[in-house]
Protein backbone atom coordinates (compact mmCIF):
# COMPACT_ATOMS: atom_id res chain seq x y z
CA UNK A 1 0.00 0.00 0.00
CA UNK A 2 1.56 3.20 -0.92
CA UNK A 3 2.56 5.72 1.82
CA UNK A 4 0.47 8.58 2.59
CA UNK A 5 1.60 12.46 0.86
CA UNK A 6 2.92 13.33 4.46
CA UNK A 7 5.10 10.56 4.98
CA UNK A 8 7.20 10.45 1.71
CA UNK A 9 10.66 10.75 2.09
CA UNK A 10 12.25 14.30 1.54
CA UNK A 11 14.08 12.57 -1.16
CA UNK A 12 10.64 11.93 -2.82
CA UNK A 13 9.39 14.72 -2.41
CA UNK A 14 12.29 17.05 -4.41
CA UNK A 15 12.48 14.61 -6.92
CA UNK A 16 8.43 15.64 -7.18
CA UNK A 17 9.31 18.96 -7.17
CA UNK A 18 12.01 19.02 -9.30
CA UNK A 19 9.73 17.69 -12.18
CA UNK A 20 7.03 20.02 -11.36
CA UNK A 21 9.54 23.04 -11.89
CA UNK A 22 10.82 20.97 -14.42
CA UNK A 23 6.94 20.90 -15.95
CA UNK A 24 5.76 24.25 -15.56
CA UNK A 25 9.44 25.63 -17.12
CA UNK A 26 8.51 23.42 -20.03
CA UNK A 27 5.07 24.81 -20.57
CA UNK A 28 5.77 28.38 -20.32
CA UNK A 29 9.06 27.62 -23.15
CA UNK A 30 9.44 24.61 -24.66
CA UNK A 31 11.82 25.45 -27.52
CA UNK A 32 14.42 26.63 -24.36
CA UNK A 33 13.11 23.92 -21.75
CA UNK A 34 12.98 20.47 -22.65
CA UNK A 35 10.07 18.14 -21.15
CA UNK A 36 10.35 16.07 -17.96
CA UNK A 37 11.43 12.25 -18.97
CA UNK A 38 8.55 11.16 -16.87
CA UNK A 39 5.74 12.53 -18.82
CA UNK A 40 4.16 10.84 -21.79
CA UNK A 41 4.84 13.64 -24.90
CA UNK A 42 0.74 12.92 -25.29
CA UNK A 43 -0.25 14.51 -21.70
CA UNK A 44 2.45 17.43 -22.28
CA UNK A 45 0.91 18.14 -25.63
CA UNK A 46 -2.53 18.11 -24.13
CA UNK A 47 -1.33 20.59 -21.04
CA UNK A 48 0.08 23.09 -23.52
CA UNK A 49 -2.71 23.44 -25.43
CA UNK A 50 -4.75 24.03 -22.08
CA UNK A 51 -1.79 26.43 -21.09
CA UNK A 52 -2.32 28.44 -23.98
CA UNK A 53 -5.86 28.64 -24.21
CA UNK A 54 -6.13 29.53 -20.63
CA UNK A 55 -3.92 32.85 -21.42
CA UNK A 56 -5.64 32.93 -24.49
CA UNK A 57 -8.56 33.47 -23.26
CA UNK A 58 -7.43 35.45 -20.41
CA UNK A 59 -5.96 38.43 -23.22
CA UNK A 60 -9.16 38.17 -25.34
CA UNK A 61 -11.15 38.85 -22.33
CA UNK A 62 -9.16 41.74 -21.19
CA UNK A 63 -8.48 43.37 -24.21
CA UNK A 64 -11.74 42.81 -26.58
CA UNK A 65 -11.12 45.97 -28.75
CA UNK A 66 -7.57 44.77 -29.43
CA UNK A 67 -8.80 41.49 -30.64
CA UNK A 68 -11.06 42.86 -32.86
CA UNK A 69 -8.49 44.96 -34.81
CA UNK A 70 -5.74 42.13 -35.21
CA UNK A 71 -5.84 40.04 -37.55
CA UNK A 72 -6.06 36.64 -36.75
CA UNK A 73 -2.94 35.18 -37.60
CA UNK A 74 -1.47 38.02 -35.25
CA UNK A 75 -3.61 37.36 -32.35
CA UNK A 76 -2.24 33.74 -32.30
Amino acid sequence: MPKPAWQKSQVQRQSFQDTQLEFAAHLRHPQLNKAPDNIENRRLAIYRKLFFNNIEGFLASGFPILKSIIQPQNWR
